[in-house]
């Protein structure tokens, strides 16, 4: 019903783990462009922080499409239990090599070897690390050393480091201080401002093959901005829900207090408990404020004066099995349709 009141060919906002629908509104086009110059560059390993629902596992995927896989196989690394050994095996099945698991140290050179070789030759072979700031002190290390080419110098791995703030704070310890050396680029996943929401949430219709007038209203607009605090599975779970509701009611439009309604299913599905700033939304969706008298501005700001809210909240390749690789783990998450990580 969705799809066809809409005109769409598939769900705008859910399933946004599928990278081939990844958008980079804003200033998040300028954090896409860094990330691969880092990549593209060569040179030491790479630190991606952003809070939780920012989009890091989703930039993961999107690296492993981006990036032509017959110069930088890639593995992207979900469990963040992994073991050292682990790390050796899955790097050597990469390789097309021969996994020796009764001769772990044997494999170890071998791989070093080969990282050494690849090297010159220009290869590079990319390993995302996510979830880093839960991953073993161990492996940390044995990672730094894998790297770690003649004489010091890197050889053809390249690390990139993916967590939330938990991660800087890891790597400020003592026993990270060689780690920590060999970071040479450190990107931030910020939030999105209230501008930034505008333009992905068109980038996202647009994506689904929307091509009609306008959905969202500017008040409905802010009001998402400023509930979600500009993390995008919040953005997601609110304009998805409140578009599912329009379909069902046969309208076109999404207004302030259809994203007020949204809010409150979310929670109520989540089984939250009822918060001031949900009372506050349901009385402007139930008509509690005369239509028009509150904006969906003037719903932002009170709850922010209040102290309900943050003010930054209102500102603001298809690859063989040996090529690309996902190691099974934990994917986190507990917003409905979140789609960002």
């Amino acid at each position: 019903m969705l799809l066809e009141h809409f005109g769409l060919r598939r769900p705008p906002f859910e399933q946004a783990s599928d990278a081939s629908r990844l958008v980079f509104p804003g200033s998040r086009s300028d954090f896409a462009s860094a990330l691969l110059g880092a990549l593209v560059r060569g040179g030491g390993y790479i630190k991606i922080v952003g809070e939780p629902g920012t989009g890091k596992s989703t930039v993961c995927r999107w690296l492993l499409r981006k990036l032509p896989p017959e110069r930088y196989p890639a593995i992207h690394i979900t469990d963040p239990t992994i073991t050292p050994r682990r790390i050796d095996v899955v790097l050597t099945e990469m390789l097309g090599m021969e996994v020796t698991p009764h001769d772990p140290r044997q494999m170890r050179i071998r791989l070093r070897d080969r990282l050494n070789h690849s090297v010159i030759s220009g290869e590079r072979l990319l390993l995302l690390l996510d979830d880093a700031h839960a991953v073993p002190p161990e492996t940390l290390e044995h990672l730094r050393l894998l790297g770690e080419g003649i004489g010091g110098a890197g050889n053809a791995l390249r690390v990139v480091l993916v967590g939330p703030p938990d991660l800087d704070r890891r790597l400020a310890h003592d026993s990270m201080r060689g780690l920590r050396a060999r970071i040479a680029h450190e990107l931030r996943l910020e939030r999105l401002g209230r501008d930034d929401v505008h333009e992905y949430l068109h980038e996202r219709l647009r994506a689904a093959g929307y091509e009609g007038p306008r959905i969202f209203s500017a008040g409905a607009i802010r009001l998402i901005a400023g509930l979600s605090k500009g993390v995008p599975a919040r953005i997601d779970a609110l304009a998805g829900q409140a578009l599912v509701t329009a379909a069902a009611d046969d309208v076109y439009e999404v207004h302030t207090r259809d994203i007020a309604a949204a809010a409150r299913s979310l929670r109520d599905e989540a089984g939250e408990p009822r918060s001031r700033v949900a009372k506050l939304l349901s009385l402007a969706a139930s008509g509690g404020f005369a239509a028009g008298a509150v904006s969906a501005v003037g719903v932002v700001v009170i709850a922010w004066r209040l102290g309900w809210i943050e003010p930054e909240s209102v500102q603001a390749r298809t690859a063989t099995p040996t090529q690309r690789t996902a190691v099974p783990g934990g994917v986190g998450g507990s917003l409905p349709s979140a789609s960002w990580r």
